[in-house]
């Protein structure tokens, strides 16, 4: 004899069977859909919910009286991959979906949350989505020391623009061959100017180009702790060992962005795609 039958909202719902659940996801409320199983398995709009854990739980309780098995689905983007640790730990299966590469019909431009979580929900049934690789906490973790490097890297060449510029302004140029040596900021620290508010600003643009690349020093100093413990196959090790020994300017965007490329890039479909992050 089959398992009970529930009847909810003058519906009758047979535990036995799966439903596909789309969630268009925002920084404060979620809104929620359906797709029962079967191409003809009626989608559904439930609403929207507060993003809270404590609110995508009880969502989920109401779910699992209804139904057997539940997938989810919502697409990436900066709310992250809490949303979908939770569900996995509440013990269902869930797909985070790259935006760029979900289906969409030409002239199909009106986005709703409610379209968009349904639109989710009847694509996840159809196995028409692309999901992107999610990485563990502890890759994340690191995924983040990466970012503040890049942005230490991004603070130092802004600061030193700065100097350079005002350097041109008034006509002076380095004699030397290289910059942002030892001997060139020595250099700079030795310039005087006709009025005293003149020197004052420069003294405090090289003090503040100081302070940014003490700060990209001590956000390599962390990565290169922690990079020995974590999961990084040989290939991008030897990258990153590379650039710290190089030591490079901040001026090479091609030495910088090598090594964060390889640990932000997700792998979509077989194929790598750079977040962007």
């Amino acid at each position: 004899m089959g398992e009970p039958c529930l009847s909810t909202g003058g519906r009758t719902v047979d535990k036995d069977n799966e439903v596909f659940v789309g969630l268009d996801v925002a920084k404060r409320r979620h809104a929620v859909a359906v797709a029962e199983a079967g191409r003809q398995g009626e989608v559904r709009y439930l609403g929207e919910i507060d993003a809270g854990p404590a609110s995508v739980r009880q969502v989920v309780a109401r779910l699992e009286k209804r139904h057997r098995k539940l997938h989810f689905c919502y697409e990436a983007g900066p709310t992250g991959y809490g949303l979908y640790r939770q569900l996995v730990a509440l013990g269902h299966s869930c797909s985070v979906v790259a935006p760029s590469l979900i289906p969409r019909r030409p002239g199909d431009r009106v986005k709703t949350n409610r379209r968009d979580a349904m639109q989710l929900a009847r694509l996840l049934r159809a196995g028409e989505l692309t999901a992107v690789w999610v990485p563990d906490a502890a890759h994340e973790a690191m995924r983040e020391l990466i970012r503040a490097r890049e942005a230490a890297v991004d603070d130092l060449r802004r600061k030193r623009q700065a100097i350079s510029s005002m350097m041109l302004r008034y006509g002076r140029s380095y004699p030397g061959k290289t910059t942002w040596t030892k001997r060139h900021k020595l250099w700079l620290q030795a310039q005087r100017f006709d009025h005293a508010a003149q020197h004052l600003v420069m003294q405090d643009m090289i003090l503040a180009a100081q302070h940014a690349e003490e700060r990209q020093q001590r956000v390599e100093g962390v990565i290169a702790e922690f990079l020995p413990e974590w999961s990084l196959d040989c290939r991008q090790f030897r990258v990153w060992e590379g650039m710290m020994g190089r030591k490079e300017s901040p001026d090479a965007p091609t030495q910088r962005t090598a090594y964060p490329r390889c640990l932000t890039g997700s792998a979509v479909g077989g194929r790598r795609r750079d977040d962007g992050v």
